[in-house]
């Protein structure tokens, strides 16, 4: 949807990231706020200032319009939430708002294990692996990967991209390649 060169998408609100994209045609490399709702009651404001390259191939400014947001704890109570963001100070919603949260939907991995999809986009894997540098207390970080993901040239691309930069980060001390039975059987 476009709206006075306003153009976005909530791509994802689930229990462990709320994120998508906003852009404006008039100001092409200006990052726009985001605000994002649980109904009515506004959860936070954040920029849309991550770059992805889709964004950027894609002729949108410099392509740093994205936004990424870890779902707050209190919407993990398992009662049903619906999600919307829009353009911050206007009354345009992003494309794929609202997304509700299903109260039944639980964590994709344990409490205080991060798991980004490596085939994903890299834009989103790195910003979760900011995420993950900055908490404290965090001793693993676990990542999957499907065995299909490397027959598919674009997600082939995002895992070098993304394998790259996680085991080249300076907090990186050790990386182990294991099934998760092996983890699990090293970690109890």
């Amino acid at each position: 949807m476009v709206d006075n060169g306003y153009e976005g998408f909530l791509d994802r609100a689930d229990y462990e990231t709320i994120c998508g994209w906003a852009y404006d045609s008039g100001e092409r490399d200006r990052p726009l706020d985001i605000e994002i709702y649980d109904g009515k009651v506004m959860l936070a404001r954040i920029g849309a200032d991550g770059l992805r390259r889709d964004l950027l191939r894609a002729g949108k400014g410099n392509g740093r319009h994205s936004f990424a947001l870890p779902t707050p704890a209190r919407l993990r109570d398992g009662k049903p939430h619906l999600i919307t963001a829009k353009i911050a100070d206007s009354r345009f919603d992003l494309s794929g708002s609202p997304r509700a949260i299903k109260g039944d939907q639980s964590p994709l991995a344990e409490p205080g294990v991060i798991l980004p999809e490596l085939g994903g986009e890299p834009w989103l894997v790195s910003r979760i692996m900011d995420l993950a540098h900055r908490a404290r207390g965090q001793r693993y970080l676990a990542t999957s990967l499907r065995s299909h993901e490397i027959l598919i040239p674009c997600r082939r691309d995002n895992l070098n991209e993304n394998f790259e930069s996680i085991l080249n980060h300076r907090l990186v001390k050790h990386s182990a390649f294991e099934t998760p039975g092996e983890l699990v059987a090293r970690i109890e």
